[in-house]
């Protein structure tokens, strides 16, 4: 009992250092009532030492089914491109209408916001988070993020949706942001996450702060999982059955991966090859595992806190759906409960 007690009290002390080190750090973070307003973010009055990242949020323009480039805005194009309508960003297209039309979620598009009267001249950062499920941004004419490939047709798109920033020069004039997305695989699409930009020296804090906070879990998981598995052998080689002790540590080695694939994707941004659909449909998987092996843990803690039948049942039923998980595509795996 004192054994199952420990492990109760290291599961609480666990998560609530985890909780720590996931929340974010917003005092820097926050708009202080600046909106875009149609495509357009005035920027004169942003103050950067109270608000050193700020967030583009507002309404942007928006081109349906359209992949533009910045030329196709440069100078006294004749034949500009045909704006569908504003759209709020952060949010998703297909939950919304726009320009009177309901959007579906397969497709693709170009978001456009302009900064005006940017307060200095200097490099700046700016940071897509989350763009479903491929992007490409552009700040004044040049290609600053790319993740997966956006496409027109579904022949031409490949996937990707990791955190990124980037850096660039700013001469004090306006500043044109393109954003193409294009989504052929997930339920639904847009930009569900705020932009962000700053200056380069306070991306690059936040960036190396989300970098550690990330390892800091991953290794706090890690560890311990790596611990309670030695204390299980040393207790088999004595003789003694802790299953116990093993399920904790496989709960702690799936949680460290679901961890690495999530949020900032850490995983990711350290092998940069690994296919992201493979790493999308991953953490589902790993998602659905654990909660299998979470209600043994609570069946093997105390015998009838879980009755064994229940959870034999629900343990072949998320069963079949880990291996629907590997077999089906991600636009029907999103249904399954995870």
């Amino acid at each position: 009992m004192l054994k199952r007690t420990v492990t109760v009290i290291l599961i609480i002390l666990l998560f609530l250092a985890l909780l720590l080190l996931s929340l974010p750090n917003r005092a820097a973070l926050h708009n202080n009532g600046l909106q875009a307003v149609n495509g357009r973010l005035e920027l004169a009055h942003w103050d950067t030492e109270r608000t050193e990242i700020l967030r583009l949020d507002g309404t942007w323009e928006f081109y349906w089914n359209q992949l533009l480039f910045p030329a196709d805005f440069a100078g006294e194009t004749p034949n500009k491109p045909a704006l569908t309508g504003y759209i709020e960003v952060p949010s998703l297209w297909n939950e919304r209408a726009v320009g009177g039309e309901r959007l579906p979620a397969f497709g693709c598009a170009t978001y456009r916001l302009i900064l005006e009267h940017p307060p200095r001249h200097g490099v700046f950062g700016l940071k897509k988070n989350n763009a479903r499920f491929s992007s490409r941004v552009y700040v004044n004419g040049e290609e600053l993020l790319s993740d997966g490939v956006p496409g027109g047709r579904v022949e031409d798109y490949e996937s990707g949706n990791t955190p990124q920033v980037g850096f660039f020069s700013s001469n004090g004039g306006k500043l044109e942001i393109l954003v193409q997305v294009a989504n052929y695989d997930y339920p639904n699409s847009g930009i569900p996450v705020s932009l962000e930009l700053g200056s380069e020296n306070a991306m690059l804090r936040q960036s190396q702060r989300n970098s550690l906070f990330s390892i800091a879990i991953l290794a706090i998981l890690l560890t311990t999982a790596f611990l309670y598995f030695n204390f299980f052998v040393v207790a088999k080689l004595n003789g003694l059955n802790e299953y116990l002790m093993l399920l904790f540590s496989v709960f702690c080695l799936l949680f460290s991966l679901i961890n690495a694939l999530a949020d900032q994707r850490p995983l990711l941004q350290l092998f940069p090859d690994i296919p992201f659909a493979l790493a999308f449909k991953a953490k589902d998987f790993l998602l659905l595992a654990n909660f299998i092996v979470i209600l043994w843990l609570f069946h093997m803690f105390k015998k009838g806190l879980l009755p064994l039948k229940p959870i034999r049942i629900i343990s072949a039923v998320y069963g079949v759906s880990l291996i629907a998980i590997v077999l089906l595509p991600i636009r029907i795996c999103k249904f399954i409960p995870s």
